[in-house]
């Protein structure tokens, strides 16, 4: 694919982590700007832990039209911006920063929609009025995903979690925002609970690291613990593309979903934010699957 050179008119999107090496965010917003003809580049920035508190004033001085921001600034991002969206305002975290139509800095959280439009392709989104739901882990991408099940109907969560004060944490926040939802914190250890929430649910989502690259061979559910033939279980992990948990939810009859659609969509909507338009990634869908997961292959 040939670009036009680099010039002083190239306008510069990004993304910043410690570490950042492995993010494939530039190769997926580098082909579609490529594929739309656009004179943008997307780079990664390795901004230090230390050194999160100056991105906001950077991206201003050096001109910078967007940035995503991955692990560990949401965080120190998110303090320095007076203008959040709706999502990032509700799930309390930023993960893409650009600018409102007054060139004032604004936060955005594209989580939520990566999640959604990802069951929305495959018409598993309709499922979750009125059903229960189960949410394994309780880190940052969790809030996104509990949003997300919440504002489309589910009339209960099970929240699971290793660390009690941390599901805890979670649970306080869900609960004053929908508080017409029902939800339980269950602790991973206490199988016999978790096997029943896991019975009924409609849809159960692990937003922990269990099963990821390079502990492939592990699970976050205990042996034999799955929820019921036809539930939806979907992992955000995406290296492997098929987990252990994926492989076992397909053998027992559940519709299964991995993370690397998620990856694309919120890239893409982070895109589109910043852009002020559609770019139409849902017919370049397959393409990009292929694009990153070659890459996965090769890491």
């Amino acid at each position: 694919m040939q670009r036009e050179p680099i010039s002083g008119r190239t306008r510069v999107l990004g993304v910043i982590g410690d570490p950042v090496e492995h993010s494939l965010s530039p190769l997926l917003h580098n082909h579609v700007l490529g594929k739309l003809g656009l004179d943008y580049r997307y780079l990664p920035f390795h901004v230090r832990s230390d050194l999160g508190g100056g991105v906001v004033a950077a991206m201003h001085t050096l001109g910078l039209s967007g940035l995503n921001v991955t692990i560990p600034h949401k965080q120190v991002v998110r303090d320095q911006l007076d203008l959040l969206s709706a999502e990032a305002e509700a799930v309390g975290a930023v993960n893409t920063v650009g600018w409102d139509a007054s060139g004032n800095p604004m936060g955005h959280n594209t989580d939520v929609a990566g999640f959604e439009k990802s069951l929305e392709i495959r018409d598993l989104l309709g499922r979750l009025g009125g059903a229960a739901a189960v949410v394994l882990g309780a880190g940052g991408a969790a809030r996104a995903v509990l949003y997300a099940l919440a504002r489309n109907g589910v009339s209960h969560v099970s929240v699971v979690n290793r660390t009690h004060s941390r599901a805890e944490e979670l649970a306080g926040w869900f609960t004053y925002r929908f508080p017409n939802v029902g939800l339980s914190v269950i602790p991973l250890a206490e199988t016999r609970d978790l096997a029943n929430a896991l019975s009924s649910a409609a849809i159960m989502v692990n937003v922990t690291p269990l099963g990821m690259a390079p502990g492939t061979g592990h699970s976050p559910l205990p042996n034999g613990v799955l929820p019921p033939e036809g539930a939806v279980v979907y992992d955000t992990i995406y290296t492997p593309e098929h987990t252990v948990l994926l492989k076992e939810a397909g053998q027992a009859g559940c519709v299964t979903v991995g993370g690397l659609d998620m990856l694309i969509i919120q890239g893409m909507e982070s895109l589109e934010w910043w852009l002020g338009y559609e770019v139409g990634w849902k017919e370049m869908l397959d393409e990009l699957r292929d694009l990153l997961n070659e890459a996965l292959s090769k890491q």
